[in-house]
């Protein structure tokens, strides 16, 4: 992928991607072990869904207004930010802080993830118009081959304390930040509408 803008964009979806499938990897063991929710873990689980289904719908309307880089940025910075004050939060419950706390952090977390994932793709996408079918299928997959791997490490490092989830949503949010900065989109991508204005 020699398009620097594709291949900035592409590593950030990666790096989002990474703590959001170590989440999914451990989730049941997060709620059922570590919490003990018992049967209301669909319910957790189905909460937090729905605050990333809820901003992936309200991202239609906040990307007219505010762009699709500018957004996406402010999304990572946002989780990256949100997950250091939660993991400074964690060490002073041992790295368990209360069931109530901690969806509270993943619900911000995930409202970002939920304005990240198209913005990412569509920024990575737009260079790469003039190929874009082939465009789609090599971001997909490289943003998965980087983030599965990622992500199975820290899901394994789950030790019952929330610490190694909070600190790669914090590491790998800063990274996809940094790689938006190194992407350079050009003006349109920065305005953020001319990929969501095509038709």
């Amino acid at each position: 992928m020699a398009n620097r803008a594709a291949l900035g964009f592409t590593l950030a979806a990666g790096c989002i991607q990474a703590p959001f499938a170590a989440y999914l990897s451990s989730a049941q063991q997060i709620f059922q072990e570590a919490y003990r929710t018992g049967t209301l873990f669909p319910a957790c689980f189905g909460v937090l869904a729905l605050a990333l289904g809820g901003a992936s719908l309200a991202n239609s309307r906040l990307v007219m207004k505010f762009g699709m880089f500018s957004l996406a940025r402010s999304a990572a910075a946002s989780a990256t930010l949100v997950s250091v004050v939660a993991l400074a939060i964690a060490a002073v419950f041992e790295g368990l802080p209360p069931l109530w706390l901690f969806m509270t952090y993943l619900l911000l977390v995930f409202i970002s993830i939920g304005l990240l994932f198209g913005n990412l793709y569509a920024l990575a996408l737009e260079p790469l118009g003039h190929i874009a079918g082939v465009g789609a299928a090599v971001v997909a997959s490289a943003s998965t081959f980087l983030s599965v791997p990622l992500g199975m490490i820290v899901g394994q490092s789950f030790d019952g304390t929330m610490y190694a989830l909070i600190a790669a949503f914090a590491i790998f949010g800063a990274g996809a930040f940094a790689a938006m900065g190194w992407a350079k989109p050009d003006r349109g991508a920065r305005d953020g509408r001319s990929a969501a204005l095509r038709p």
